[in-house]
């Protein structure tokens, strides 16, 4: 789904989660200071996990959190999971299914509510990839509070857009020993938007030409989200194309003040990997070749010269993973499709070689 699609159905929910009151943002004020360690106690055991809701800040943002342990006195190695684009918090599924697999095999992991979401306050449309950075970089100082821990092996786990965020934390944060990296974008978001809407317009079967128009339309909003110039003609190219059957996938926001174009603006350029030509950490790279959302063939050339003469550093392929690494080839009785194979194994056996066990 093509970020002007998704985001923006993401704006339309979390508005309704604001008249139930259901979200706290307060005005957003952005630190890299120490994080704050709250503990809220164990509120569960189940499946024999070891499973604690924390809280810890970045500055005055409060970030609430979910803290699985293995069994046992530790020290264990550990690793903060962080987010992709949108809403997302500690209840997601997915990160629950990979923390309970981690703590298996000995490895403790921290989730939270992203700044905006859950019980964490702040909010993401106002952030940016710093702002995100330094919450990630929060989660690791909480951990160096937790004797359970092994504090000479903790690493951050994200996906998508977190391929832009955590090589920020890494430069900025000593003790981010490792870096796992799942579907990172591998180019600046302009050209990650580009390729989304193309791939989105392939896929419902539009003809080549509507293809290329659905591109220079998304490429003039994209162009006045980078100068601020523009949208008079931007204007009158949507209006152009009013009836066209694709203006739903490339259209974006038709506000020249919305949120989405304030967020991108000052990231619309960034590119990840100069960042991660300068860390000394290993780095794995996880992509699945038919991912639709980025292009991951270009993101693995990329990462893969960048990290060149980084020992321990990995970039994998899984022939059958889309963007979410899961399987694009099997599923379940119930329809749900499982993860790519080798993928859970791929990180607990790097995160342990890590630790040195």
């Amino acid at each position: 789904m093509a970020i002007f699609q998704s985001i923006l159905l993401l704006d339309i929910i979390s508005k309704q989660d604001d008249i139930m009151k259901q979200l706290t943002i307060p005005v957003l004020a952005f630190s890299f200071a120490s994080a704050v360690a709250i503990h809220v106690g164990t509120v569960r055991a189940q499946d024999s996990d070891r499973i604690e809701d924390v809280q810890f800040s970045n500055g005055e943002i409060l970030l609430a959190g979910r803290l699985y342990l293995p069994h046992g006195t530790g020290s264990f190695p550990a690793v903060v999971f962080t987010h992709g684009s949108g809403d997302s918090g500690r209840d997601n599924p997915r990160y629950d299914e990979e923390a309970r697999e981690f703590v298996k095999s000995g490895i403790a992991c921290l989730l939270f509510d992203k700044r905006g979401c859950g019980e964490s306050t702040g909010n993401w449309r106002t952030a940016t990839f710093a702002d995100l950075a330094g919450d990630a970089i929060a989660g690791i100082r909480y951990l160096k509070t937790r004797d359970e821990i092994d504090h000479q092996t903790m690493g951050l786990r994200g996906a998508s857009q977190s391929g832009w965020i955590l090589p920020i934390a890494a430069r900025r944060s000593p003790d981010v020993g490792f870096l796992i990296l799942i579907s990172p974008p591998g180019v600046s978001p302009y050209d990650q938007v580009l390729y989304d809407v193309r791939t989105d317009l392939e896929d419902e079967g539009f003809p080549a030409a509507q293809v290329e128009a659905g591109i220079r339309l998304t490429r003039s909003g994209l162009d006045y989200a980078r100068s601020w110039k523009g949208w008079r003609e931007h204007i009158k190219r949507l209006e152009a194309a009013s009836e066209e059957p694709w203006l739903k996938i490339a259209a974006g926001p038709r506000d020249p003040d919305h949120w989405l174009w304030r967020w991108i603006h000052p990231v619309i350029d960034f590119d990840a990997i100069p960042v991660i030509e300068e860390l000394r950490i290993p780095v794995l790279v996880l992509l699945g070749e038919q991912d639709r959302e980025t292009p991951s063939q270009v993101a693995g050339y990329r990462f893969g010269k960048a990290l060149e003469g980084n020992t321990g550093s990995h970039v994998r392929y899984f022939p059958e993973g889309d963007h979410d690494l899961r399987s694009t080839t099997a599923s379940d009785e119930d329809g749900r499709r499982p993860f790519a194979n080798g993928f859970l194994e791929t990180m607990k056996n790097w995160i342990l070689k890590q630790a040195g066990t």
